[in-house]
């Protein structure tokens, strides 16, 4: 699947007023970059063999188009969190509804269909794709160059838009509890990992950057 690919092709059309589209080599690297009043578009490669698809209104509004889960893994909210860079303490993620697909195999397609709907204004939401059609849809845009509706066999109808999962996240990195060592700011109490302010032990006072001129 070339994700990328698909992804220069919507950025083409529509990056003039959607931000995103990032090549997904760099999603545990690079934060995209978020604006207040634009929306921005994202495929993410998570779970190890698992792609969905990413929507960030602003800096807050998080929402996570998934056709296979309808939870959020560590690595998830980890590969999230390192997008967004939140300066909150906890990340909120709307888990949006979304019709299944079967099989585990099309993921990206779905993925793909999901931002190329939004792209056209249209709600993902309501769409069953047709899943036999989505490949050779697929191949036929990148062909053409020309971005259009992946086939969508009907309209469903939900009661609930999204469910809401959260995550805390700390330190400069501003990324979850991964397991390893951290240190609080033996002022302002904040967690930090120790990897990230480059110690390696815990046992003595430790100020962070924020109140160590105050101290």
């Amino acid at each position: 699947m070339h994700v990328n690919a698909f992804q220069h092709l919507l950025k083409k059309e529509f990056g003039v007023c959607i931000g995103g589209f990032m090549n997904t080599l760099l999603q545990n690297r690079v934060p995209l970059e978020l604006e207040e009043d634009k929306m921005v578009l994202q495929v993410i490669h998570v779970r190890g063999c698992h792609w969905a698809a990413l929507q960030v209104n602003g800096k807050d509004d998080i929402c996570y188009y998934d056709s296979f889960y309808d939870s959020l893994s560590q690595d998830t909210f980890e590969v999230i969190a390192q997008l967004v860079h939140s300066d909150n303490p906890v990340l909120n993620v709307k888990i949006m509804n979304m019709a299944r697909q079967n099989g585990s195999t099309d993921c990206a397609l779905f993925a793909l269909a999901t931002l190329t709907c939004i792209c056209l204004g249209m709600d993902p939401q309501t769409a069953v794709f047709d899943q036999d059609e989505l490949r050779s849809h697929y191949i036929s845009m990148l062909e053409s160059e020309i971005v259009a509706s992946f086939p969508i066999k009907k309209r469903r109808r939900f009661s609930n838009p999204y469910k809401l999962d959260d995550c805390p996240i700390y330190c400069y990195c501003r990324l979850p509890d991964d397991g390893h060592k951290m240190i609080a700011c033996d002022r302002c109490d904040e967690w930090y990992h120790l990897r990230c302010i480059e110690i390696d032990k815990e046992n003595y006072l430790w100020y962070c950057k924020k109140c160590l001129p105050n101290i």
